[in-house]
């Protein structure tokens, strides 16, 4: 055991953790080992930061806020879309609108540290956590609060795709309203209990993340849950719908392979093709919904893994850590030169800074599976317009137009009365100069259709009413017959 009365110092490049004593700061977060000097045992600590000497080898965790900068760019481009261009270009909606959020608060929460790298420890051997430093609270308040917001939205995303898509019924207002509040004041109820339980402080990096101690319960293990609930109800959605396309509606309960009510000779036929056809229609309609389900749960299992491996010192006993140790003494705290020691503790390099730079560039995927060539197209109209207005405003077109409508509103030219419609045969005749057909008397031609009229008689196939259609011009349209039809919906 340590004693907590020696003046005895640690060798370099450790501090007696008696010469800090215990002040506020994150206190779990000091990494202190009993070591032997002399004839008393004292309890040395890693100097502040930890990752220093754990994370020797790599200098790549410097990028990471600068990849939060370049997604956050992006995200308020994409934010802008939405504003600026019509529905019909971006298939804007609330549950669309409301994961691209969460992906703006986790970018912000990425920059904010940009710059500054004295927050991290509050003394020698203690890094700050979120009730010692203000920053420190903001950024890792902010990163869990939009991971809430992201993961909260996909999974409202998917329960309104299930109603509709499989119950047949369109979420009105009052979902609406619901799923808002659970999204944005759910998320903040959530993250109250996150750093009640246990808070966030500085572990890799220049920003918070949640403590280690207890965030299996208060953190990881909710949010993989509700992950976990959405990817189910995707790939449910997905497989119910290709079984549908298979078995032609052989559950006649769900609307999307409902038959219909007139029946078709041809109804019981397997057609390869149109199977196909039909199931790569469902892909085509469902694929973001799947792949944004699918991407979440495999980030959020990811980055908890990796995140949960660094642990804190409780983790890991003296006898773990003791060869780490001895190797920092002997080469006078030469990080690099104990590498594989590190990596005993806790994950490596690559693994920690693969996670941090996965968790900040999240908004990509969220661009990609949201992003439509209708966008593109969307935006040229919209700066071609803007071009046309700024010549025509240049031309003073919009003063002289202007200057024209006030002469039409001050003029007192006369202006004709209204014209009224026609009472009687005679007076239509006068006007259109048409008069009633009169064949000839030794004439057997009839009146019939005009020019370019064609009527078309389809064939009656068997149990399928006949449909006659006349058509002006040079097209013919037809209806032959009645078949099932599938209400295949995308989720906009």
């Amino acid at each position: 055991m340590a004693s907590n009365s020696s003046l005895a110092q640690c060798p370099d490049p450790f501090i007696a953790e008696l010469s800090i004593g215990h002040s506020d700061g994150y206190l779990a977060g000091r990494w202190c080992t009993p070591y032997s000097v002399g004839d008393e045992t004292v309890s040395c600590c890693f100097p502040c930061p930890f990752t220093d000497y754990q994370y020797a080898d790599s200098s790549n965790k410097d990028v990471v806020p600068w990849i939060g900068l370049t997604v956050l760019i992006l995200m308020l481009f994409s934010a802008l879309t939405y504003i600026c261009l019509p529905v019909s270009d971006t298939q804007r909606h609330y549950l669309t609108s409301s994961p691209l959020m969460g992906f703006i608060f986790i970018s912000i929460a990425f920059i904010i540290p940009v710059g500054s790298s004295d927050h991290f420890c509050h003394d020698a051997i203690t890094p700050n956590y979120w009730l010692s430093e203000t920053t420190c609270a903001f950024t890792g308040s902010l990163l869990l609060y939009g991971v809430w917001v992201l993961v909260s939205g996909c999974f409202f995303r998917s329960i309104s795709l299930y109603l509709q898509l499989i119950w047949d019924i369109e979420p009105g207002t009052k979902f609406r309203a619901f799923a808002l509040i659970c999204i944005f004041g759910g998320s903040l109820g959530l993250l109250g209990i996150a750093l009640g339980v246990s808070g966030v402080s500085y572990q890799v990096g220049d920003m918070c993340y949640i403590s280690y101690p207890k965030s299996v319960g208060s953190f990881w293990g909710p949010l993989l849950v509700v992950a976990f609930i959405s990817f189910v109800i995707q790939t449910f959605i997905m497989g119910y719908c290709i079984r549908g396309v298979i078995t032609r509606g052989g559950t006649a309960r769900f609307s999307i392979f409902r038959r219909s009510d007139t029946p078709d000779s041809l109804s019981h036929v397997v057609q390869p093709r149109r199977i196909s056809k039909n199931i790569w229609r469902i892909l085509q309609l469902q694929w973001r919904a799947i792949a944004i389900a699918f991407l979440i749960l495999l980030y959020v299992a990811y980055v908890a893994a990796a995140v949960l491996r660094w642990g804190d010192r409780g983790q890991f006993s003296d006898e773990e850590l003791q060869p780490w140790v001895d190797c920092l003494v002997q080469s006078k705290g030469d990080g690099k030169a104990c590498i594989a020691e590190a990596k005993r503790i806790g994950p490596n390099s690559t693994t920690a800074v693969s996670a941090l730079a996965l968790l900040a560039s999240c908004g990509i995927w969220g661009i990609i599976c949201t992003a439509r060539w209708t966008m593109v197209l969307g935006w040229y109209d919209w700066l071609y317009d803007r071009k046309d207005n700024l010549s025509a405003l240049l031309r003073g077109e919009y003063r002289r137009e202007r200057s024209r409508d006030l002469e039409r509103v001050a003029s007192t030219a006369y202006s004709p009365s209204n014209l009224s419609s026609p009472q009687t045969l005679e007076e239509v005749d006068r006007l259109y100069g048409t008069r009633a057909y009169h064949g000839p008397q030794n004439s057997f031609s009839r009146p019939g259709p005009g020019p370019g009229t064609v009527t078309v008689t389809a064939p009656s196939p068997a149990r399928a009413p006949t449909r006659t259609s006349t058509v002006t011009g040079s097209t013919v349209t037809t209806t032959i017959s009645s078949s099932n039809t599938f209400d295949l919906k995308e989720f906009k």
